[in-house]
């Protein structure tokens, strides 16, 4: 007796029910309790999620029969991983009756790509996880109850196709100042992953916080391993400066970093921009060349401070070489010595920081780096390619500008099909509409609704307190 779809999973959450109340009861814990209910519901989700493509698969094979424009070849069953668990159904292979090519209909309708092992919303799963931690743990994470092996991970992430920019520009903003903060972080074999962040300043959290956040950041992110990839990453900010922005009506772009030659040649690709050197490197030059005063580093810090606060070159020079007679040792010495040509190389650029300016404001780009590629990228030993490091950081700065992954994932899937089903398609395979099938689906459902319901009236007064006893509902 098939009773229909709804009432079959309305028996089976009644089964679980029941069987969870006994599981808690037996064991005297609601731990064991919670846990055997998650993992049998996930189970029962797959039941369902099967009998729902069946039902679909039935509906397409009874559209075609009213046509009969294909014959159906065999019936075979498919393995799918979802986001929940693998669902294991059965689909029929289809023979065009004129051109004599095959095709699975419910593939076409539901838009499953051609040997596809797992489904959109299990990739989306399993990235969220791979941008966070790593290749197994995404594997693990892509199915709540199945997973994806590391190689399959890694895979989908090199065929993952991600958009060189992630913004729409609908009329350019007028700002007196931006703010380019950069930085790289160091992954394996000697490859630096560099990141370049655009802002419009700072702000609070909240008008309570003391915390305080960037106005309207965007970021860019590469592996940069060969000459002129650099001029090509400060190309893609200036290209997004002068989209984005009136960039001829900007007073000054601030740039903000440690030094590095590659951070301070992005000056040269804006018609006004200065570069400010980073406090964080700064105070670390200052703490080496002096920490071997002992009683008398915290005077002799603040004697460099003023100095450059007061843009004083010839004050720094003269006291820089009274500290030289202060050195003790060979390790001593070279600390003052890489602190003094650090501060000669960039003491323009390092007395602007501490000019007072109200328009010169803290870089960020430690802390950004750390939280951003360090966590993922270099913070645990791992090895990368530069393929695969240069695709993960455009992932995780794609999702930090705004993007979702699992629309990322879906267009990705829409492409590849485009491809797979090139040749499908020139065939004129019918594909039946979302319209079409849910008549069909709501037509049996109706029908057996009303089955329920007359069977419900024939029953005795008795026979539903029997039911009622036993938990059975209608």
């Amino acid at each position: 007796m098939n009773r229909g779809i709804i009432q079959q999973i309305m028996d089976k959450l009644q089964e679980l029910r029941k069987a969870s109340i006994k599981k808690g009861l037996k064991d005297g814990n609601i731990g064991d309790l919670n846990k055997y209910f998650t993992e049998e519901f996930y189970k029962l989700g797959c039941e369902m999620l099967k009998e729902i493509y069946e039902e679909i698969e039935e509906a397409i094979f009874i559209k075609n029969k009213e046509e009969h424009k294909y014959s159906v070849i065999k019936t075979d069953s498919k393995t799918l991983t979802t986001s929940i668990g693998d669902v294991t159904f059965n689909k029929r292979l289809y023979r065009d009756n004129k051109s004599k090519k095959s095709c699975y209909l419910f593939d076409k309708v539901m838009k499953i790509r051609k040997g596809a092992r797992y489904t959109i919303d299990a990739e989306w799963k399993a990235m969220e996880e791979v941008i966070e931690t790593s290749y197994r743990r995404g594997g693990l994470n892509a199915s709540l109850i199945s997973s994806v092996s590391k190689v399959t991970m890694m895979n989908m992430l090199k065929n993952l196709v991600i958009p060189e920019r992630n913004y729409v520009v609908f009329k350019k903003k007028r700002v007196d100042y931006l703010y380019i903060d950069a930085d790289e972080d160091h992954v394996a074999l000697q490859r630096e992953d560099k990141l370049i962040y655009v802002y419009e300043g700072i702000e609070k959290e909240s008008p309570i916080s003391e915390r305080k956040r960037l106005i309207n950041p965007y970021y860019f992110g590469r592996i940069c391993t060969k000459e002129g990839e650099n001029s090509m990453l400060w190309q893609e900010v200036y290209d997004y400066i002068a989209e984005a922005y009136e960039i001829d009506k900007i007073k000054m772009i601030y740039i903000n970093g440690d030094g590095a030659s590659w951070i301070k040649n992005g000056v040269y690709h804006f018609k006004r921009a200065k570069f400010v050197m980073d406090k964080f490197h700064i105070k670390e030059y200052v703490n080496r060349m002096t920490n071997h005063l002992e009683d008398s580093q915290n005077e002799a810090k603040e004697e460099i401070y003023r100095l450059l606060y007061k843009h004083d070159r010839d004050a720094y020079e003269i006291f820089i070489g009274k500290l030289y007679s202060t050195s003790i040792n060979d390790t001593t010495l070279k600390n003052i010595t890489d602190g003094d040509t650090y501060f000669r190389n960039n003491f323009e650029s390092i007395c602007l920081r501490f000019s007072g300016d109200e328009h010169v404001i803290g870089c960020s780009a430690e802390g950004h780096i750390s939280h951003i590629l360090a966590s993922r990228m270099s913070s645990r030993p791992m090895g990368w390619t530069i393929a695969g490091a240069n695709k993960l950081t455009k992932l995780r700065l794609y999702k930090l500008n705004g993007g979702d992954i699992y629309t990322l994932v879906k267009a990705n899937d829409i492409a590849r099909q485009s491809v797979t089903y090139k040749s499908s398609q020139e065939e004129n395979w019918t594909v039946y509409s979302a319209s079409e099938i849910m008549s069909d689906i709501n037509k049996k459902t109706h029908n057996e609704y009303k089955y329920i319901e007359h069977y419900h009236a024939e029953l005795t007064d008795l026979g539903k307190k029997v039911l009622a006893f036993n938990n059975i509902k209608f």
